[in-house]
């Protein structure tokens, strides 16, 4: 039997699958300890779509204006990240994660004691900025962790952070906020960055191995190739078509599936844990084959939403066909986030985390559209259960484009081969 934590055996596992080697016990705490940044944020990011109501009524706001926090938080990632990972470019990668985290804990407090809803607006778009150069810097450390043929489970396993925030602190915030108000839950928030920073300063090397940098100014042509500039796009209009129909599922599972508090909770930690698996699944299907494991998850989220969609009315389907497109919903992700990855190290090798912070905004960006357009749709006569069938229609835009960047990267491939045999 093995000496190591569960945790510690689940990241071996995944790691190590494929590849035939494990990943050092340094390197399982290091992973581990970037996966506890992405739960803070996950917590943070996702918190008003599960308290939707409960802030409605505090701020006196109608839902669609508190669904706006979500875009407004997406605003601040869309705006800040390129600056940020620019400005931290040449910084030591453990302190920049630190800083980052502690920028979590005390937007997070101030916004539990925020007096009005533009106050709290206004620091869901401040910590906000820490979101973007979080994660282009935890993939690219996260990739540079683990030999190549890996990097899109490690960064998996980091991304976990996010839905396992989904299947634990966002449902019981939504039962906690019900009982004690929306605001505990922001403040446990906090405190989630305050332990995440302890644990970064930890268990995260001083130095990531990889190349010396360039400037920011340097790499900018490499960041407006045709296939990164494929990527940016893929990763805004998939989100938006995601976010369009995933800020509501709670809404609409409250509102018009009509299920109960404590079933609401428990079909929330459903998917949350689905959520989990899915980016397990993502990260593997990844890295064995890269556009074609997206756009299979991209056909699977299509289908689950037009499913979630026409099951609404009825509580018990509406539950399970969110539950079975929770799996899928988000494990895109580490496939999307290596395409960028990839480009940057082929094209400007020291770019990975200013490319990674820019697909980060234009995440954001997706999410923020996202947001905005199903509050234009919850507001018109089509109501808040045409949203997932509104997403699924951007989302198809999103495999369009996916399926031009993988007949481009073939390509590529081809005229590589070529001129190797020729040489």
């Amino acid at each position: 039997m093995s000496n190591q934590p569960p945790i510690a055996e689940l990241v071996n596992s995944e790691l190590a699958a494929g590849s035939g080697g494990s990943p050092s016990p340094n390197t399982n705490a290091a992973i581990i300890a970037l996966a506890a940044g992405a739960f803070t944020i996950g917590t943070t990011e996702f918190l008003p779509s599960a308290l939707l109501p409960t802030i409605s009524r505090d701020l006196s706001v109608s839902i669609s204006a508190a669904g706006l926090l979500v875009s407004g938080y997406a605003l601040g990632v869309t705006l800040a990240a390129p600056f940020v990972s620019a400005f931290l470019l040449n910084a030591p990668q453990r302190k920049s994660l630190m800083w980052l985290m502690l920028l979590y804990f005390v937007t997070n407090i101030l916004a539990a004691f925020a007096p009005s809803y533009q106050f709290l607006m206004l620091m869901r778009f401040v910590n906000a900025f820490g979101h973007g150069a979080f994660f282009a810097i935890a993939a690219h450390v996260a990739s540079r962790l683990v030999g190549r043929g890996r990097e899109a489970s490690a960064i998996g396993f980091v991304f976990c952070g996010l839905s396992l925030a989904m299947a634990t602190i966002v449902p019981v915030g939504s039962l906690i906020g019900q009982s004690l108000g929306w605001r505990i839950p922001f403040a446990f928030a906090g405190l989630l960055g305050l332990t995440a920073a302890g644990l970064i300063a930890r268990y995260i090397p001083d130095t990531i191995k990889g190349e010396t940098p360039p400037s920011f100014k340097d790499s900018l042509p490499a960041l407006r190739q045709p296939q990164m500039l494929l990527a940016f796009a893929i990763a805004t209009v998939s989100w938006a078509g995601i976010f369009c129909a995933y800020t509501y599922i709670p809404t609409i599972l409250e509102s018009v599936s009509g299920l109960s508090p404590a079933a609401l909770m428990l079909v929330l930690c459903l998917i949350g844990l689905g959520i989990t698996a899915g980016n397990f699944l993502g990260g593997r299907a990844a890295d064995g084959n890269l556009h074609g494991g997206v756009i299979g998850i991209f056909l699977a989220i299509l289908a689950g939403l037009l499913a979630f969609g026409w099951a609404a009315p009825n509580p018990i389907a509406a539950s399970v066909s969110a539950i079975a497109l929770s799996v899928f919903i988000f494990s895109a992700n580490p496939g999307m986030q290596l395409m960028v990855l990839r480009q940057a190290t082929s094209k400007a090798p020291g770019t990975e985390s200013v490319a990674g912070g820019l697909n980060q905004s234009f995440f954001n960006l997706g999410i923020a559209a996202g947001a905005f357009i199903g509050a234009h749709v919850v507001d018109s006569a089509w109501g808040i259960r045409a949203t997932p069938f509104v997403g699924a229609i951007l989302l198809l835009f999103g495999i369009a484009l996916t399926m031009l960047s993988w007949a481009i990267s073939r390509s590529e491939e081809s005229i590589e081969t070529i001129a190797c045999a020729e040489a």
